[in-house]
């Protein structure tokens, strides 16, 4: 299906016809699979599929980019994820050619029966450092074999927005409802 496409730098990784980044460790099973949900808003015929190691604790996996960027090129990204399960903790760690950190975005997934697209944040990298490498971190910290699926790793040269949005309601708390004139109102975070 990817014969009359060219190659599309912007695209890290679709597992469709753009490959542009080569993986070159995982702490657990990193497998190009048939895409376990096409009827929602992920409709790619394959994804990647990342189970963990219980014996590995940061659950990591990455690699190298084919095509190295600044700032300059890209500002933000954005990626598919795809978790049946609990949510997961889901860190993406931007690095230079000697592996050092130049960026990191946390994503906590949303347990869904369809893929989410998270947004990630460039505007904390030196426009003077290129972007040579990629890390993920999958529920680092644990040793509980989990299971996630990503897809359409993909830079832009504009702020990206996620297609997650949370109700306010799920997020904090807010009584007494109603307030009295001399009720303390107390706010309580439901999540990070």
């Amino acid at each position: 299906p990817c014969a009359n496409n060219g190659i599309i730098d912007s695209i890290a990784e679709d597992f469709d016809c753009n490959r542009n980044v080569t993986f070159d460790f995982a702490n657990g099973t990193l497998n190009v699979i048939d895409n376990p949900n096409t009827d929602g808003d992920n409709m790619s015929n394959k994804c990647g599929q990342f189970i963990k190691w219980t014996t590995a604790k940061d659950g990591a996996f990455g690699g190298t980019l084919n095509t190295s960027f600044t700032t300059e090129d890209y500002v933000s990204a954005k990626i598919d994820l795809y978790t049946p399960n609990p949510s997961q903790k889901f860190l993406v760690s931007m690095q230079d050619e000697d592996n050092n950190q130049l960026s990191i975005d946390s994503i906590i997934t949303k347990t869904s029966d369809n893929w989410e697209t998270y947004a990630l944040d460039f505007s904390n990298i030196s426009p003077s450092k290129s972007v040579e490498k990629f890390v993920f971190l999958l529920n680092p910290s644990t040793e509980t074999e989990d299971t996630i699926y990503f897809d359409n790793f993909i830079f832009s040269k504009e702020f990206v927005s996620t297609s997650v949005q949370e109700k306010f309601e799920d997020l904090i708390s807010i009584y007494p409802n109603p307030v009295q004139n001399n009720n303390q109102v107390i706010f309580e975070l439901k999540k990070d």
